[in-house]
This record gives C-alpha cells, structure tokens and sequence, in this order.
C-alpha cells in the first residue's frame, strides 16, 4: 500500500509513527557516536577525530556532524 491509498488521518498517524521512529533512530545513532568516542574507535581506523569519521565514513556534512557529536 502507498501513501496516496491511505486516509487523511491514517497518513497523519502514520506521519507521527514515522517522526517516533526518527527520533529513537537518531538516538540509536547518538549512542552509537558516544561509545565510538569512549573507545576511540575512529582512531583506530585512522581518523583524526569523530567529527573526521562522522565525515568520511558516515557520510555527514561538517553541521551534521557537529550536531550529532554536540548532543554527545
């Protein structure tokens, strides 16, 4: 089923069920980003810094990066 078969308020439900997982994923990925802090992990793979890993191995942009790693 797509999203244009679905009812107004059944596309309204679903937009918030939606917004609800985003945020328990960005969470997920927040704690991810800590732990690889913790264990200087992006070290490791010779990255200079989580900012520099979040960058080239995640594929951030730099405000992206800077977002995630400031709500650490």
């Amino acid at each position: 089923m797509t999203i244009k078969n679905l009812t107004d308020h059944k596309f309204l439900l679903e937009t918030k069920n939606a917004r609800a997982m985003e945020k328990l994923k960005i969470h997920d990925v927040l704690l991810h980003l800590k732990e690889i802090l913790n264990r200087k992990l992006f070290a490791d793979l010779n990255y200079g810094s989580l900012h520099e890993y979040c960058m080239q191995e995640l594929g951030y942009t730099s405000g992206e990066a800077d977002g995630r790693i400031k709500k650490n």
